[in-house]
C-alpha cells in the first residue's frame, strides 16, 4: 500500500480507530467578565488598503491550509 501512495491513509485510519474516544478535559473553567467590550477590534479609515490585504492573506492562508491537509 505504501508503494501506491496509500501509506498515509493506512496510518490515518489506524490512528482514527485508536483515538475515536479520546477526549481532553479542561484544567479550569473559562470565565468571561460581564463588563468586557465586544467591539475591541477596529480598523481606521486610513488603513482600508491594509485591511483588504489582511483579509486576502488570511483567506489565502486558510485555503492553502485546507488544500494541503487534503493531500
Amino acid at each position: 500500500m505504501v508503494f501506491l501512495g496509500l501509506g498515509g491513509l493506512m496510518w490515518a485510519q489506524t490512528f482514527q480507530v485508536n483515538l475515536l474516544d479520546f477526549k481532553i478535559s479542561p484544567s479550569k473553567n473559562l470565565s468571561v467578565p460581564d463588563d468586557i467590550s465586544s467591539n475591541t477590534v477596529s480598523f481606521s479609515g486610513s488603513n482600508k488598503n491594509f485591511q483588504k490585504k489582511l483579509i486576502i492573506s488570511a483567506t489565502l492562508l486558510i485555503t492553502l491550509d485546507h488544500f494541503c491537509s487534503g493531500i
